[in-house]
């Protein structure tokens, strides 16, 4: 796989991830503890997410 699409998807996946969040919680108040927990475990998933995606992507853990 290419290097850039390498790089595209490790971008692409947080952000399509932390959109979704952020546009069905637009509503919510900004300084409720439901929605500061909610971003906070986006955010958390999210780095999660690219780490894992690095490590498979870019480093090559887990081929054979």
């Amino acid at each position: 796989m290419p290097k850039w699409l390498s790089y595209t998807i490790i971008l692409g996946v947080p952000l399509v991830i932390i959109s979704t969040v952020l546009y069905f919680t637009y509503g919510w108040p900004i300084n409720s503890v439901t929605t500061i927990i909610v971003w906070f475990v986006t955010w958390l998933v999210s780095m999660m997410v690219v780490t894992v995606l690095y490590m498979w992507l870019i480093i090559g853990l887990w081929r054979k």
